[in-house]
């Protein structure tokens, strides 16, 4: 039986217009202003002080915006509306390694995946007293500005996307993950005193992912962080290639 026509009825103008301000505020926030005080949020949107401290309010209620360093950030909310229902299951996937690896070497640790000539960042488990990454969870950075976004561009396997198109239910011939570049460094790109190496995840021989470790350039290439980078890659991309044939193809289609 078809479904009845979807009727759309005009809603109130001041809900609509609450709606173009909070979206306007979201806005404001980018790979190159993650964290902004409220003067910057007014100027960027050009909404009165006493509106912008109303919708932020609002905001944060829902776990949209959250305060961070004296100023308001994107909230990790925003990852369920930004990231794909596969990728927010990659992540869960993942979640339980990347906190044992950011626990064990008390490092800030990151997992993204690739959006066209970004990298759209799943998750960031934050050291302390170390330096701060210009992340915020949700967020995108161009993937050439980034060790996780260089290790994805990097490699020799088709993409998911690529992968979905061709017949084969999972394996591109000659997509082996013994033939994929393993490391990639960013050494100061984003900021001077900081780095990160990115490691690949991979299952069934599709990349799907990357994590990777932030640290102070300072320590040149982290030798010590490699391994255990590399091994929790593994440990997670085993895991993914673990679920259900028909959860794994459900999960690939979806990214």
């Amino acid at each position: 039986m078809p479904e009845p026509p979807l009727v759309v009825t005009a809603e109130p103008d001041g809900l609509t217009s609450v709606l173009k301000k909070a979206f306007a505020i979201l806005d404001a926030f980018d790979h190159q202003h993650p964290v902004l005080p409220v003067s910057s949020v007014m100027r960027r949107t050009g909404l009165p002080k006493s509106t912008t401290y109303r919708v932020i309010g609002a905001l944060m209620e829902i776990g949209a915006v959250e305060r961070h360093s004296g100023g308001y950030r994107l909230g990790r909310r925003m990852l369920s509306v930004g990231a794909s229902p596969a990728e927010r299951s990659m992540r869960d996937v993942a979640l339980p390694h990347l906190r044992a690896l950011h626990r064990r070497w008390e490092s800030t640790v990151h997992m993204a995946v690739l959006d066209g000539q970004m990298v759209l960042f799943l998750e960031k488990l934050c050291a302390p007293n170390t330096i701060s990454t210009p992340v915020i969870v949700g967020g995108r950075l161009p993937a050439t500005s980034t060790a996780l976004g260089k290790i994805l561009l990097a490699q020799d396997c088709a993409p998911a996307s690529a992968v979905r198109k061709s017949q084969a239910p999972y394996r591109r011939p000659g997509c082996e993950v013994g033939h994929l570049r393993e490391i990639a460094y960013d050494r100061g790109h984003l900021r001077v005193d900081l780095s990160c190496v990115a490691a690949p995840v991979s299952a069934n021989g599709v990349v799907l992912a990357a994590i990777s470790f932030a640290y102070p350039s300072s320590e040149g290439d982290a030798a010590y962080l490699v391994g255990p980078l590399r091994e929790t890659a593994r440990t997670i991309g085993r895991e993914l290639a673990g679920l259900p044939a028909a959860t794994f193809r459900s999960m690939l289609a979806g990214l």
